[in-house]
This record gives structure tokens, sequence and C-alpha cells, in this order.
């Protein structure tokens, strides 16, 4: 059998295994698997929610900026196109214009609109929320790093107020490295969300860094599990995921037990051809979510 043949042949057992859980209607038991869509082939949504839905996939993770200033009739025609593939859009990642912890209160004041204004959009696609990251050092703040958190927990209650009235989440997501400045984590970010006290908050993780750069996988995923609702997964050097990848493995046992139906979507670099990558990342990781239950 050709290998494009037999990648395919993974891919449908996955589709199928899925396809009988959606048609059932039954609720899914364990996670959920999305793809970023700038990591899937295709010139259109459409072609490439067909193309994840054949391999397996339930969700496609859209990017925010081009929903900024959408209207009501393109959200529900994108909404449309993805459930006509059958699948999900698991969330809306950044697009936030500005920064919410920023000395100007014009700034922030920008940002906090545009966060509402995707948060309607996220809550017309159905999508589990809005992935917002917050703190970035480079943003032309002159807070310091205690103002900065004052200013964001300030934020945090009214933002969740309005996510939760749109029916979804403004899903927080701490970003590590040379550039960031705060959440420091994810168990400051978790901290943060707990005390705002809101239905309409929650907690992305991006298991890449959560492993390099946090106290452990499992430790830091595990002690914010109350808060964790979106998950980023990736493979070895933030490649795409596959059945032998140790990162996925590593990952999948950190998140058993998660909150059913949460989505686990591929934030990764495509080495190759993301036609035959792909396929076997949606093979790999429905085993992966096999053997949590």
């Amino acid at each position: 059998m050709k290998r494009r043949g037999f990648l395919m042949l993974l891919a449908g057992g996955a589709a199928c295994a899925r396809g009988a859980v959606r048609a059932g209607g039954a609720a899914p038991a364990g996670p959920r698997v999305a793809c970023q869509e700038w990591v899937v082939p295709g010139e259109t949504l459409g072609a490439k929610a067909a193309r994840l839905a054949a391999w397996g996939f339930d969700g496609i993770e859209l990017s925010g900026a081009p929903l900024r200033g959408a209207g009501a009739a393109h959200v529900a025609a994108l909404g449309r196109t993805a459930r006509a593939a059958g699948i999900a859009v698991s969330a809306v990642c950044g697009g936030v214009e500005g920064a919410l912890a920023h000395h100007d209160a014009a700034v922030r004041a920008r940002a906090a609109a545009s966060v509402r204004a995707l948060l309607a959009v996220a809550g017309g696609l159905g999508a589990a929320g809005v992935l917002v990251a917050a703190g970035m050092r480079g943003d032309g703040s002159r807070l310091g790093e205690d103002d900065r958190r004052r200013v964001l927990a300030d934020l945090l209650p009214a933002l969740g107020e309005a996510a939760a009235a749109e029916g979804t989440m403004l899903l927080l997501e701490p970003v590590r490295g040379a550039g960031a400045s705060f959440p420091a984590g994810l168990a400051e970010a978790a901290a943060l969300i707990r005390g705002a006290r809101g239905t309409g908050l929650g907690l992305a993780a991006d298991c890449y860094h959560a492993r390099h750069e946090e106290g452990g996988l499992a430790a830091s995923l595990q002690a914010v599990r109350d808060c964790l609702r979106y998950v980023h997964v990736c493979g070895e050097g933030r490649r795409v995921p596959d059945g032998s990848d140790a990162l996925l493995g590593a990952s999948m046992e950190a998140l058993a037990g998660c909150r059913p139906g949460m989505f686990l979507s591929i934030q990764a670099c495509v080495a190759g051809d993301a036609a035959e990558e792909l396929p076997l990342a949606a093979a790999a990781m429905a085993r992966a979510v096999a053997g949590m239950a």
C-alpha cells in the first residue's frame, strides 16, 4: 500500500470513530482534537475544514485578526461552513488590538473593546473561547510588573461577564520566554482567573512551554486543572506530533482526567507535507485520547 493511502486509512479509522460519536449525538467523554487553520493546506475555510474532518479532527482554530469587525452575517456563514464539513470552530486565536495591561487608558480601552468584539464572534461561531495572551513586553507600556498585574486583574471580571453573555470564554494564555512579562506561567494565570470569580474566564495551556519552562508538564497542568479549558499540543521540537512522539505521550498522560469535551489543538510547525503529517497526528491523538478513558 502506498504511503498516502496508508495515511488516509489511519485517518479514516479515526474519522469513523469520531463520526459515530457525532452521529449518535452523545457528548464526548474525553477531549476533542483540533488544529490551527494556518497549519492546514487549502485556500478556503471550507477546504481546510473538509480536510480536517476527513482526517479525523473535531475542530478548527481560527485566527482572530481577520475576524475583527466581522459582521453577524459573515460570522454565521463561517459557522455554517465548518458545520457543513462536520467539525466545530474550537477557538478564536489572538487578534487583540493594543494591550490590556498598558499605562495608557485609551490603549487599554481599545484592547478591551477588541476582546469584546472577538468574544461576540466566538459566541456566534459556537467556539470555546478567544485565546488572549496578556502581559507581553514590547507593547510600549511603562507599567511595572505589579501594576500590570493590578490592571489586568481589574479588567478581567468585566471581560469574563462579557464572555459569559456571548456564551463563550476569554481563555487567558500565559506566554513564556524572552518576550513575556506576566502572567509568569500557568499558576499565576490561574490565580488571576480564580481571583476574578467569573464564569466566562478560563485558562489556555501550551504543553511545549509547560514542559520546557515550568516545573514539569504533569505538575504544571494538574495544579491548574480547575481552570483549564483549552490546550495547545505539539510534538518534540514544536513539530506536528505522531504516534511515537514523547511530548504527545507526556501531554496526554498529564491531561488524564481533564474536563470532558475540552479541545486539544495542534499548534506546531510542519516539517514536510502537511497532507501527510496531519493525518498521522489525528490518528495518534485519537489513540491517545481513547487511552485516556
